[in-house]
């Protein structure tokens, strides 16, 4: 980009890069591209390695991401809750405790995650676990053979 193009890459140019080659597996080529930045990485490009680190199940990459997402968001409990996720997998529970007690002490709470949809013009939300809307049966109903259909081609 640089020498062919004359355009000096940022930050959106240097997360891209890493979003892909996490993508592809290549987690020690992302964090090298991390490492080597001119410019400070921010929490859009360790999000893009931790999101790698748990599709590939590198935990000592994901630890790493999480910890300095967290120097960069100290008050995003999503992180906290991340973090708290790739510990529990390998049974670390004393570091699981300390990072609950340290988001009980700052008062953070994950909120649940959401999603919508659009149909004939009209936006429906959904949040985890949620039966308030008015077609939750139904809409419960079509996941669950969704998933069963997964688990039988799976």
């Amino acid at each position: 980009m640089k020498w062919g193009f004359g355009i000096e890459p940022g930050l959106d140019h240097h997360t891209c890069i890493v979003d892909l080659l996490g993508r592809r597996g290549m987690l020690d080529e992302a964090l090298a591209i991390i490492l080597k930045m001119i410019v400070l990485p921010d929490s859009r490009i360790w999000g893009a390695l931790l999101s790698a680190s748990r599709v590939y199940g590198n935990r000592r990459f994901g630890e790493y991401a999480a910890e300095r997402l967290l120097e960069l968001e100290p008050h995003n409990a999503g992180y906290y809750t991340l973090l708290s996720n790739i510990k529990a997998s390998v049974g670390r529970w004393n570091e699981v405790e300390e990072l609950r007690r340290v988001m009980n002490e700052k008062d953070l709470k994950k909120k649940p995650g959401w999603s919508c949809i659009e149909i004939k013009g009209v936006i429906h939300g959904f949040v985890s676990g949620d039966i308030s809307h008015t077609d939750s049966e139904q809409v419960y109903e079509a996941l669950g053979r969704l998933s069963r259909a997964i688990q039988e081609f799976g």
